[in-house]
């Protein structure tokens, strides 16, 4: 019985070193791995930095209206990206303290084991010194286990920092998202300004192809304005001297005949008006000039004849009483018409006036210039109108 607690016993003391190089080499593996993936996060949170830190300077340059605002985003992204690298440069050197120090404790496994298989070797003489050194090894290994959790906690603690690394890693990436869009809406806004800008000098041109054309404009018509002032001048003159004209030969007139029998007018538009009484040149309900007719259109072409370019409207009026039935005219209207051929062919025939300047209207009662209800009035309406007309051209 007793050899068989001795042999269960030596058993024990064979097995424990061997189960405490299994956990060492576990913890060392657990942490060999998790400082393979701190250092490759490490390295991909550096090369994407530096690749988003290229992209942004990039875009900085080529943004001329926002490159202030983007320097100083993106000193503020090194500034940050600075400091990522100088944790993450710390937090690599901690995880090489942290390989040093497993590298030791896998070398002090190794010397464990030798020493181990040497107290394997010497177990039977030295068994009370083995157990001394089983028990100072169970210390060691009580340690080793205490510093392990350490460094599992050290490592937990770097893992947190890693992803609060990759947190502001996403931040930076949102902001420089950001910057991005802001930089395209101030593209965008450029390209439009740089349109507007276009339109705008097109615009001016034309505006002063038409100033240009507006100032000719002005010229040319400060000039018309200049020879039209020089024109009406001249026209005011020549009213001005057809009217002391005609006023000579309304005088003229009235010496031969009542004032009221003959009527000289003269229009604001140069046209003068010769208004005189049927009876003056014509028999009552005749077409034929009386003697003293011929004498005064004698006087009156004399003064038509002083402005040859001018034309001369001849026309006959009425009253309205019908003609009678001896008559030969049908009407008013023909006798009216009659009356104003007559005194063209005599101004043509025995006045030399020309026949180009000479036409013939008849009104007949249509146009009346007093009251056919009283018997003044009708001899009124009874009247010729020898109408010398302005030049072509010249308006009221």
């Amino acid at each position: 019985m007793e050899d068989t607690t001795r042999n269960l016993k030596n058993r024990g003391f064979q097995t424990l070193p061997w189960i405490l190089c299994l956990l060492f080499a576990v913890a060392a593996a657990s942490g060999w791995y998790q400082y393979r993936q701190a250092t490759a996060a490490t390295e991909e949170l550096a090369r994407t930095s530096a690749a988003q830190i290229d992209d942004l300077q990039s875009d900085i340059r080529q943004s001329k209206q926002a490159s202030q605002q983007l320097q100083s985003e993106l000193e503020n992204r090194q500034q940050e990206v600075s400091r990522l690298a100088a944790t993450a440069a710390e937090l690599e050197a901690k995880l090489q303290t942290g390989e040093a120090r497993i590298n030791d404790l896998q070398h002090s496994m190794q010397q464990s084991k030798r020493s181990n298989e040497q107290l394997q070797s010497q177990l039977d003489a030295e068994r009370a010194a083995r157990q001394q050194e089983v028990s100072r090894l169970t210390a060691t290994s009580a340690e080793l286990e205490s510093e392990l959790q350490q460094r599992l906690a050290q490592q937990e603690s770097l893992n947190r920092q890693v992803s609060e690394a990759s947190d502001e890693k996403r931040q930076l990436a949102n902001r420089l998202d950001d910057a991005q869009a802001r930089r395209q809406q101030l593209l965008d806004q450029i390209a439009e300004v740089s349109g507007d800008v276009a339109v705008k000098e097109a615009a001016l041109a034309d505006a002063d192809r038409d100033i240009r054309e507006l100032n000719q404009q002005l010229e040319r018509t400060l000039l018309q304005q200049d020879l039209l002032a020089a024109r009406i001048e001249e026209l005011n003159e020549q009213q001005r001297r057809e009217a002391q004209h005609f006023a000579n030969l309304k005088q003229h007139l009235e010496q031969e005949l009542n004032e009221s029998r003959v009527k000289i007018t003269q229009l604001k538009n140069r046209m003068t008006v010769i208004n005189l009484t049927s009876e003056v040149l014509f028999a009552s309900g005749s077409a034929r000039i009386t003697s003293t007719g011929k004498q005064l259109l004698d006087v009156i072409a004399a003064s038509l004849n002083a402005y040859p370019e001018r034309a001369i409207s001849i026309e006959g009026h009425t009253d309205n009483v019908p003609i009678g039935a001896n008559s030969s005219f049908g009407s008013n209207w023909e006798l009216s018409t009659a009356r104003a051929q007559a005194a063209v062919d005599y101004l043509q025939q025995h006045a030399q006036v020309a026949p180009g300047r000479l036409q013939v209207v008849g009104h007949g009662e249509h146009q009346p210039v007093a009251s056919n209800e009283t018997a003044e009035g009708r001899r009124l309406n009874r009247r010729i109108e020898i109408r010398l007309l302005p030049n072509p051209g010249v308006g009221v």
